[in-house]
């Protein structure tokens, strides 16, 4: 761990300071096995964050609908790695209409 402080920008626009950065940690993402530099920081419920390094590496395609991303693995193979599907309660909505008239 090599201690170098700077500041990263993170999605949501706020800037956090890095003060401990980890160089090629391994570590297993859905079943692959990968390597990656880290910058150390509190992340709240967050255990990591890939960054556009990693996925520009990794020639990563991102797809929100299914929670899934297609990418190489470290040895170039094409990997589809799945987050977890959440069960989905849908609940019916139903409305009536009233019709008036009016008679003048």
């Amino acid at each position: 761990m090599y201690t170098k402080s700077w500041l990263v920008q993170l999605a949501i626009g706020t800037k956090k300071r890095v003060h401990h950065w980890v160089k090629a940690y391994a570590f297993e993402l859905n079943g692959m096995l990968t390597l990656t530099h880290l910058n150390v920081l509190p992340l709240g419920s967050y255990c990591v964050l890939l960054v556009m390094d990693w996925l520009y590496f990794h020639r990563t395609m991102v797809d929100c609908y299914e929670k899934s991303i297609e990418c190489l693995d470290d040895n170039g193979e094409q990997r589809i790695l799945r987050g977890k599907k959440k069960e989905i309660s849908v609940r019916m909505v139903t409305t009536m209409v009233h019709h008036f008239s009016c008679h003048i």
